[in-house]
C-alpha cells in the first residue's frame, strides 16, 4: 500500500484552472512518474470537455457530482490523500460560494483522513478596500470570505493541514474574455480597462497548476499557508 498513488480530489477540474492543475498533478517530476491519481468531480461527466481532456488519461477518474451538493462531495472525499477546491462563484452567486466553501473544508475533515486540503481563492477585496462599496465585487469576496474564515482553523501537521492559493485573472483573457483587445479601423489593439493608475496582477493558469503540484509536493513547508501567486 506504500507504493500506491495519491488520490487528489479536484472540484472545479473542468474550468481553466482546474485543468491546469490536473495536468501538473499528473506531469512526471525529475525523471520519475507522478505519485498522484486524480478523482474529477463533475455536473457532467459526459461532456465534451471531459472527454477531450481526461478520457484517455489512466490516472484521471471521473464521478458525478455538485460542489453545492454535499452528498456527492463527501462521497467523492471518500479514501482521498489531498483536496483542491476551485468554487465557480459565477454560476451560483456569492452567498452560495461561501456557504459552499465553508461546509466543503468541514466535510474534508470529518472525513479524519484527509492529509492537505487547498483552497483556490481570490483577493478579498472588499476587506482589503476597508469594506468601500465601491470596491465590491462579489466572486472575489466569496473566496475571499472563505480563506479568511480558513486562517481561522486549526492546520494539523499530524492530521490534515490547508493551504490557501491566491491568484487573479488569468493571461489567457488576452485571448478572449475581459482582457480581449478593442481593435480600432486602422487595426491598433486597445487594451482598455477603467483602473486610473492601478494595476492588476495576472497569472498563467499553468502557473497556478505549477504552483498547486509545489503545495501538494510540499505539504509540510505549506501547511497552513496563503501563497500568493499574482502579485
Amino acid at each position: 500500500m506504500s507504493n500506491a498513488k495519491k488520490i487528489i480530489l479536484v472540484i472545479g477540474g473542468t474550468g481553466a484552472q482546474g485543468s491546469a492543475v490536473i495536468r501538473q498533478l499528473l506531469a512526471p517530476k525529475a525523471k520519475q512518474i507522478s505519485p498522484y491519481t486524480i478523482r474529477l468531480l463533475t455536473r457532467d461527466p459526459t461532456s465534451r470537455k471531459v472527454k477531450e481532456e481526461f478520457d484517455e488519461l489512466d490516472d484521471v477518474e471521473v464521478v458525478k457530482g455538485n460542489f453545492m451538493d454535499f452528498d456527492s462531495v463527501l462521497k467523492a472525499l471518500q479514501g482521498v490523500y489531498g483536496v483542491f477546491v476551485n468554487t465557480d462563484g459565477f454560476t451560483v452567486g456569492e452567498q452560495s460560494e461561501v456557504f459552499a466553501g465553508m461546509r466543503i473544508f468541514e466535510l474534508a475533515k470529518q472525513i479524519g483522513t484527509i492529509k492537505h486540503y487547498v483552497y483556490s481563492n481570490l483577493d478579498y477585496v472588499f476587506k482589503k478596500s476597508g469594506y468601500k462599496p465601491i470596491y465590491n465585487c462579489e466572486h472575489y469576496n466569496g473566496k475571499g470570505r472563505v480563506a479568511d474564515w480558513m486562517q481561522q482553523q486549526p492546520s494539523d501537521e499530524h492530521g490534515m493541514v490547508w493551504s490557501v492559493l491566491t491568484s487573479g485573472p488569468y493571461m489567457e483573457m488576452l485571448h478572449g474574455g475581459n482582457f480581449i483587445p478593442r481593435i480600432k479601423e486602422d487595426g491598433t489593439r486597445v487594451f482598455a480597462v477603467p483602473l486610473g493608475k492601478g494595476h492588476i496582477p495576472i497569472v498563467s493558469v499553468d502557473d497556478i497548476g505549477y504552483f498547486a503540484r509545489y503545495i501538494f509536493d510540499n505539504r509540510s513547508a505549506t501547511s497552513a499557508k496563503d501563497l500568493e501567486i499574482a502579485s
